[in-house]
């Protein structure tokens, strides 16, 4: 896990060894004495800002999500932990741990466009292909129902599939 020590002007006091490998940096002192906005992507910028007020502020937010912005100039993804350190009775900053959460937000992404891929290859079958639960029931069809058996989407999900094709063998169903 990744640790960082903010000040209360945001300035990076402490960062360990696994902080700096996620951002890509390789000495502390690239990064002690910087404004924690030196990390931050520019779509997360205003929502770190306003988590950081409200810590110094006494709310509480003990966890979240955030991209961030790596030396290199890519962008990483960590979820965070992070409180305010209290001294003598008073906020003087603020410390917490980041855990890499990259390569999850990849796959993420890999799954919504494989989903949209099948979604598009499915509707777009010139032969009727509909889905069918245990209990023999469309739960999807494509479009092609429309031309081949003239009903549409909404006629057909929800049906039982013997209403819709009249004579079929069930038994094939049962695999």
């Amino acid at each position: 896990a990744g640790y960082f020590f903010i000040d209360k002007e945001g300035i990076f006091q402490k960062v360990n060894k696994a902080w700096l490998e996620m951002h890509h940096y390789s000495l502390s002192e690239e990064v002690i004495g910087q404004h924690f906005s030196l990390t931050q992507t520019d779509s997360d910028l205003e929502s770190a800002n306003k988590i950081v007020k409200g810590l110094l502020d006494g709310k509480s937010l003990p966890v979240g999500e955030l991209s961030r912005r790596c030396k290199d100039g890519s962008i990483g993804y960590h979820s965070f932990t992070v409180n305010p350190v209290v001294q003598n009775k008073k906020i003087t900053g603020l410390e917490g741990f980041i855990i890499d959460t990259s390569n999850r937000k990849q796959a993420e992404k890999e799954l919504e466009n494989a989903k949209k891929q099948w979604e598009t290859t499915f509707d777009a079958m010139s032969d009727w292909v509909c889905i069918i639960n245990k209990d023999h029931e469309i739960i999807r069809s494509n479009k092609a129902c429309e031309s081949i058996i003239n009903l549409s989407v909404d006629q057909v999900v929800g049906r039982l599939c013997h209403e819709i094709v009249h004579g079929m063998d069930l038994s094939i169903l049962d695999c």
